[in-house]
């Protein structure tokens, strides 16, 4: 755009040079550009990284206490050690990045990703309705298990914990996101118990 300016405007005065100026400003708005993605995405997945989260969340909160209630969901791979042990680090890395990608597909326009830390993940998105949060859920469960039917190679697997905030919800952002990671791990212990009486 700012070159086509300067062509523009190169063309009704023809006697300084504008063009040169307009790709050097060019240049630097790219770099900035590029720069300030860097600082907001995580490096391995191209979603948002925790830095990004944290601020977003802030956000999030302010809104929530002016009456726009949102969900946390904190998402963890399950026996993802396994993969990095057996299959090596670069498949590891390989199983992040399509954990990532499967979660977007996931995402409407209004939910925000971010790699919470290592194979963790955590979505905020808008929905706060109980039902409308289980199918949400339920939608990524499915999206997982669909990726497992094609996928010889290792399966994904996820557990996974939500909480809403309103507007009477009296927690800072460290507290909402304690609660959250508690109930994910509530969920995966459940998981567990169940597989193991399972095979019992």
């Amino acid at each position: 755009m700012i070159p086509g300016l300067s062509l523009i405007i190169q063309s009704m005065y023809t006697g300084i040079a504008y063009i040169p100026s307009a790709m050097a400003l060019s240049v630097a708005v790219l770099f900035v550009f590029v720069q300030n993605n860097r600082v907001r995405s995580d490096y391995l997945t191209g979603v948002f990284n925790r830095r990004q989260m944290d601020f977003y969340l802030e956000d999030k909160i302010i809104q929530a206490k002016n009456g726009k209630p949102f969900t946390g969901i904190l998402l963890d791979l399950d026996n993802f050690k396994s993969i990095n042990d057996t299959l090596g680090h670069p498949i590891g890395d390989e199983a992040i990045k399509k954990t990532a990608y499967l979660l977007n597909c996931c995402n409407g326009k209004s939910d925000f990703l971010a790699r919470y830390g290592g194979d963790e993940f955590f979505i905020i998105t808008t929905k706060y309705e109980q039902d409308e949060v289980e199918n949400f859920l339920n939608g990524i469960q499915n999206t997982f298990k669909k990726f497992n039917k094609d996928q010889k190679r290792y399966q994904l697997n996820i557990s996974a914990g939500y909480y809403t905030y309103y507007k009477d919800t009296q927690l800072s952002s460290k507290e909402f996101i304690e609660v959250v990671d508690k109930k994910m791990y509530e969920n995966k212990q459940a998981s567990k118990n169940i597989k193991e009486a399972t095979k019992g």
